[in-house]
């Protein structure tokens, strides 16, 4: 059993039953921080209060500091990934078979024996394209895919720039990766 933890969301990868517990962080420091950041405005003036709260949770922008983002995004990215998983049922997709209290259970898959995240990256370009640039941070670990019955798989894909590139990429990605290289 193993325990890592990101910036949105705790894993609990358990090898022996096959499967991964994806557990979403809620940042409430992070969120506490953002308000006392503003402060000193938000309480000289009512406006910017209500300004601070349209700007923190009701834009449907994810700007990186937001209040929602801080607080919630563990949560959606476990969401989007049992949805997009659900929807596709693509098998460059590691299966995330249910969603419940927010937290998901996803299909342990052998880890990918990478030694470079660079030439890791240039492979996957090389598969398909320059399009990679599109969510190049996401491509440079190789910690967010693996190997499933044989073939090439990611492992976090809740991001919808990753589900585009995913839908148009994934039938080379599970064809053609070659799971031998070093």
């Amino acid at each position: 059993m193993e325990f890592q933890s990101g910036t949105y969301r705790f894993v609990l990868i358990i090898p022996s039953v096959k499967l991964v517990l994806k557990i979403p962080r809620i940042r409430l420091l992070s969120f506490c921080q953002l308000i006392f950041s503003n402060v000193n405005e938000l309480a000289t003036d009512k406006k910017s209060w209500h300004v601070f709260w349209k700007h923190t949770f009701l834009n449907s922008n994810d700007k990186c500091f937001s209040g929602r983002r801080e607080l919630f995004k563990g949560l959606v990215d476990n969401w989007r990934e049992r949805q997009f998983w659900k929807e596709t049922h693509h098998p460059v997709l590691a299966p995330t078979f249910i969603w419940f209290a927010g937290c998901t259970i996803q299909r342990y898959v052998i880890p990918l024996k990478i030694q470079s995240g660079i030439r890791f990256y240039d492979y996957l370009e090389s598969l398909i394209g320059g399009e990679i640039q599109k969510d190049g941070h996401h491509f440079m670990n190789p910690d967010n895919f693996g190997e499933m019955n044989g073939h090439f798989v990611v492992v976090d894909y809740a991001g919808l720039v990753m589900q585009s590139l995913l839908r148009k990429h994934g039938d080379v990605l599970v064809r053609e990766f070659d799971l031998s290289i070093p």
